[in-house]
């Protein structure tokens, strides 16, 4: 099994327990809803944990709306994650920070958030259409994982700080469109 490294982003307890809810109602067990932020095949360990530590200290939590379903790469049933500025602003300056060694299908331009359920069957398609309602919470923290063989490894956690705010970094001041100067 190949080795790899994965930065992904976690939900609040709620939000986790809706999806694991509704996977379990549609005959999946065992999910562990999270929102592959990159993949990294070449950047070594001890690195990519810094690098994704400074990050996370400088970010506030992101709200999150989980809006769809979708089936992507042929076979695999997936909720979808209305994309917005936050997210999209999250997920560039991982990959800028993290120095631009993300595998393919996670690089931005390239990357289709979404949040893995099960391998799609006819079946199982018709009863997440039937159960799927949206939700709404927050990306709550960046973990830092390496697959081994068959399992992923947890090697790092580090939590969004709790904000009222927008989920932009908490250095990084929101002008509103009065307030721009072009």
């Amino acid at each position: 099994m190949e080795r790899f490294l994965s930065v992904i982003a976690r939900f609040d307890s709620a939000t986790e327990q809706t999806l694991v809810g509704m996977a379990s109602a549609a005959g999946v067990e065992g999910l562990d809803p999270h929102l592959t932020l990159g993949i990294y095949e070449q950047m070594p360990v001890r690195s990519l944990v810094e690098r994704v530590r400074r990050i996370a200290r400088r970010w506030q939590r992101v709200p999150v709306s989980l809006c769809g379903i979708g089936v992507y790469f042929g076979d695999w049933l997936g909720v979808i994650p209305r994309v917005d500025s936050r997210l999209l602003h999250l997920h560039g300056q991982l990959h800028t920070g993290c120095g631009g060694y993300s595998a393919r299908f996670t690089a931005p331009g390239d990357w289709t958030p979404h949040v893995s359920l099960c391998a799609c069957t006819p079946q199982r398609l018709r009863s997440f259409v039937e159960l799927f309602r949206e939700t709404r919470g927050e990306i709550i923290s960046l973990q830092v994982s390496e697959r081994r063989e068959d399992a992923f490894v947890l090697l790092s956690s580090f939590d969004l700080a709790r904000s009222a705010g927008k989920g932009f970094p908490a250095d990084e001041k929101i002008l509103d469109s009065s307030q721009k100067k072009w």
